[in-house]
Formats: structure tokens, C-alpha cells, sequence
């Protein structure tokens, strides 16, 4: 129905590829992670390109996600994923239940975005400083203009202007979080 109607793209929140993660946010019955596979399968076979969005650093996040979530968006050939730190966003309940726990490292509010360098949360599995540095390793291998180009060809979908200009706005958010690193 999206390709016959003209459509040529669509974007996916699947959150996580970790079955704990999507119980824990609460999205077992409508992110069905055995269906991933073949619905991108499907609309790649329909020729739609899909922009996959994704976050790292859940209580169910272990150092292994980072690698985990690179080798599904290549064996996928998510063409444009979209890849952030969880943000315990304020007035937000994940925010309530860090602050409680005490898990909150500032309320510096300019560091509360998916830009900033910062993670302003203390993560269960792991140090903000292998957050960080994990989340540089997925942005860094799955920006790489080869590993981009391979899979978009071997995708084989039509929306090359829309790809690209996804693939530069992670170009340019990473170079934002980069430089945001230097200063810190």
C-alpha cells in the first residue's frame, strides 16, 4: 500500500533490539522484535527505504547492545538508522524515577538533549563513559560513508535524496557530539 500510493520511505521507532528493553518501556505488544526482520524485509522488496530509530543506554542495556545494534542495522540494511542516548527528559516519568533513585548526575537543562555530549544519568550496566564511547562506536561504523552506501545497494530501494539527506544529519550530529566531547 506505501509504494502504491507513491511512498518511498518510512521511518520506525524500534527502540531496541533487546526483548528486556522493550518490556521494560512497555512496548512488548506493538514493537513485536520477531517481526523486525521481515517487515524491513518487505518494504525493501517493495522498494520503501527505511529510517530506523533507535536508543542505547536503557537499565536492560548491556555493553554487548553496541555491537548487537551495529550488526543488526548491517544485516538489515537499515539505510538511514537514527541512533541516540536515552534522555531522562524533565517533567518526564523516566526522569522522576532517576531523580528518586538518585541516579541523576546534574539538572543542567542544556545537557538534557540528543545532541549533547553529557549522559546525565547513571546507567545500571555500565559507566556514562562507556555509553558514551559505545554510542560513538555505533554512530562512527554505521555512518561510514562504505558501510551507508553497501546498504543502501544492497537494500536496492529508490529514496537516495532522502538517505543521504538522513545519512547527512548523523554526519552532522556526530560532529556535533564530537566537538561537544572536546569541550567537556
Amino acid at each position: 500500500l506505501i509504494a502504491e500510493s507513491g511512498g518511498i520511505s518510512v521511518d520506525i521507532g524500534f527502540e531496541s533490539i533487546n526483548p528486556e528493553v522493550i518490556t521494560e518501556i512497555r512496548k512488548a505488544r506493538t514493537n513485536d522484535l520477531s517481526q523486525y526482520n521481515p517487515v524491513i524485509r518487505c518494504l525493501h522488496d517493495h522498494g520503501i527505504s527505511v529510517y530506523g530509530n533507535f536508543i542505547v543506554g536503557f537499565d536492560h542495556d548491556g555493553r554487548s547492545v553496541f555491537k548487537d545494534l551495529i550488526n543488526f542495522i548491517e544485516e538489515t540494511n537499515i539505510e538511514c538508522p537514527m541512533v541516540n542516548i536515552l534522555v531522562p527528559y524533565p517533567g518526564s516519568v523516566l526522569h522522576r524515577v532517576l531523580d528518586r533513585e538518585k541516579r541523576l548526575f546534574h539538572k543542567n537543562w542544556n545537557y538534557y538533549d540528543d545532541t549533547s555530549p553529557c549522559v546525565v544519568y547513571q546507567p545500571v550496566n555500565m559507566s556514562a563513559e562507556e555509553l558514551t564511547q559505545g554510542y560513538l562506536q555505533i554512530v562512527n561504523s554505521v555512518n561510514a560513508p562504505a558501510a551507508y552506501l553497501n546498504r543502501v545497494i544492497r537494500a536496492g530501494t529508490h529514496d537516495l535524496v532522502g538517505t543521504f539527506l538522513g545519512f547527512y544529519f548523523n554526519v552532522q550530529k556526530r560532529q556535533a557530539v564530537t566537538a561537544g566531547l572536546e569541550k567537556t
